[in-house]
């Protein structure tokens, strides 16, 4: 499974588990929103018929507050209304066939009821519907005591409250779905702006490692990702000098190996050549010629086995004091040999006293 892919997972997981989180929130806290309202009203709805019954003398019939009250506060919720009388008799009513009939369990309590809402109860109707019945003891005119009541559908109370609470769901769905799938379309930007970057170093790592040290991994921006792009760019600029360096050794190496060999192969032809001549006296010289060009060949080698010495810190010069024109002479004798098979002359002329230098006379 690759990084893109991990990364994509989590943040769809985080992000699903943050929008879940915030719906339960955001559901819950909607619901108590609702309940409050609901309380809200029904306390007004209760104190409004509460004050039309203060309004209203004991006496059969109907009162404009009544009206009034049916067309502001009229709900499906409300089965009952009453006045009652000190005698438990209703004297007001939204059935007029409920008109001096005598009211069912009447109680004229002398304490005050909590939060403004009456005395509440619940029963269950004779046709089985459970009512929540609430009774508010007022005093009107002459101070003559009279029971406010209202009875409220349990079922069309709830009904209503699920009715809000679905449309409340629907809404934070629907805003949930949005904020989903803007997050994933976020998270696929954001996985794409740390993969692509990655996606690009490691093809340009992969070009780099199969030998082409030319190519250079371009990000732009001043991000992590940059800065490792130029310093991947900086270590295969230094491959390259090393590439370089390693070109001009070896070329060095066949150069400097070609030169006392073919000095040693001249010499072992110039002696072939006084021999067949009978000219001895000159064979000791190339001779010499030969130890020489073996002796340079050796240090040659040595010089190799030096350079892994370098590479492992182990190296060291051995510093002595030499003169420059017995160093340049011996120069010019490795070349003498090429000069006599083309018949040349080759001499040192030194018009100065050259100082002494202070070096490693194998490694010069």
């Amino acid at each position: 499974m690759s990084i893109r892919t991990k990364i994509l997972l989590f943040m769809l997981l985080l992000m699903s588990a943050i929008v879940g989180t915030l719906s339960l929130s955001l559901y819950y806290t909607e619901k108590n929103i609702l309940e409050r309202a609901e309380y809200t009203r029904q306390q007004q709805v209760i104190l409004a018929w509460t004050q039309v019954c203060r309004e209203t003398p004991p006496q059969l019939g109907s009162s404009d507050g009544a009206h009034y009250f049916d067309k502001f506060f009229a709900a499906p919720s409300i089965l009952e209304r009453h006045c009652i009388d000190k005698t438990g008799k209703i004297y007001l009513s939204a059935n007029p066939t409920n008109l001096g009939r005598q009211a069912a369990n009447v109680t004229f309590r002398t304490d005050y009821p909590p939060n403004d809402m009456g005395f509440i109860s619940e029963a269950v109707l004779p046709d089985h519907r459970a009512v929540i019945q609430v009774d508010t003891p007022i005093r009107v005119r002459q101070n003559e005591p009279v029971l406010a009541r209202l009875v409220f559908s349990k079922k069309e109370l709830n009904s209503k409250m699920e009715q809000k609470l679905r449309e409340a769901s629907a809404r934070i769905y629907v805003v949930s779905a949005i904020a989903l799938i803007v997050g994933c379309i976020g998270i696929l930007f954001l996985t794409a702006f740390f993969s692509n970057p990655i996606q690009t170093l490691i093809s340009g790592v992969r070009l780099i490692g199969s030998g082409n040290l030319e190519h250079a991994i371009i990000i732009p921006g001043r991000t992590e990702f940059s800065a490792l792009a130029n310093e991947i760019n900086l270590m295969a600029r230094k491959l390259r000098e090393l590439d370089k360096m390693k070109s001009d050794f070896t070329s060095g190496i066949t150069h400097d190996l070609r030169s006392p060999v073919t000095g040693i192969k001249l010499c072992a032809s110039n002696i072939l050549d006084e021999y067949k001549t009978k000219s001895f006296p000159k064979i000791p010289e190339q001779t010499l010629h030969i130890l020489e060009y073996a002796e340079r060949l050796n240090r040659f080698i040595d010089s190799l086995l030096e350079v892994a010495k370098i590479e492992s810190g182990k190296s060291h010069l051995r510093i002595s004091t030499a003169n420059l024109e017995d160093i340049a002479a011996r120069v010019v004798d490795s070349y003498r040999p090429y000069a006599q098979q083309k018949k040349l002359q080759v001499n040192l002329v030194v018009e100065h006293e050259l100082a002494d230098i202070s070096v490693d006379i194998d490694k010069i």
